[in-house]
């Protein structure tokens, strides 16, 4: 279960960091490539 935390933890920045770039400017190519 720790291992299995530890990777969720580092896929969490990782959506984060995606979200705050398309809310900075969202593209057209950029929503189906989130969804």
């Amino acid at each position: 279960m720790s291992g299995n935390q530890q990777e969720s933890e580092h896929d969490i920045p990782e959506c984060s960091k995606t979200a705050v770039l398309v809310q900075s400017a969202p593209l057209p190519f950029d929503t189906p490539e989130i969804q």
